[in-house]
């Protein structure tokens, strides 16, 4: 099982809120990611309470 984290990062921003905003404009390889998954048929989850046998 491969589990992909993706959103804002805010490595390199200090905090600052403007970059850590512009963060998501760097995800486009996960969103590839997730819609190769897809196109093979693999389950996605965008929840931890979705992924079989984890109990938050």
């Amino acid at each position: 099982m491969l589990i992909l984290l993706a959103g804002p990062s805010r490595s390199g921003t200090g905090d600052d809120p403007e970059p850590t905003a512009a963060g998501p404009e760097e995800s486009v390889g996960a969103d590839q990611d997730v819609a190769l998954a897809r196109d093979r048929g693999l389950p996605v989850h965008r929840s931890v309470d979705e992924v079989p046998g984890v109990r938050p």
